[in-house]
């Protein structure tokens, strides 16, 4: 096997990897919604998951795939829910469930950060 393939080899078992821990994290926001009404939208508002630092390569790898974006003003990038909801109780839920997982099972600096509409 060449250099050249070692290092392609290593590229999709790195990505094969993001995809899983990026796979697991979302399901289990989407299981940790469960118990939320998505049309009880008090209070209003929005949550997210703060990923640091933005140029580690899961960063660039969720930039890459659209899943998520650059916050210069936070200085990470966000992952942005699923959900089309304003309950923000839902929302929180959510994106705790997901930084939750990146956080324990992948050892991903990940937080959840909400606002209030």
């Amino acid at each position: 096997m060449t250099q050249q393939e070692r290092i392609k080899e290593k590229q999709l078992l790195l990505e094969a990897g993001f995809f899983a821990a990026y796979g697991k994290a979302i399901a289990a926001g989407n299981i940790a919604i469960s118990d939320h009404d998505p049309n009880d939208w008090y209070p209003c508002g929005n949550a997210h998951v703060m990923i640091k630092p933005r140029n580690s390569k899961f960063s660039k790898w969720l930039v890459k795939k659209e899943f998520g974006r650059d916050a210069a003003y936070q200085h990470c990038i966000l992952i942005s829910n699923t959900l089309s909801t304003q309950s923000m109780n839902c929302n929180i839920a959510f994106a705790s469930a997901v930084a939750r997982v990146l956080r324990e099972e992948f050892s991903i600096n990940a937080t959840m950060w909400s606002y209030i509409d």
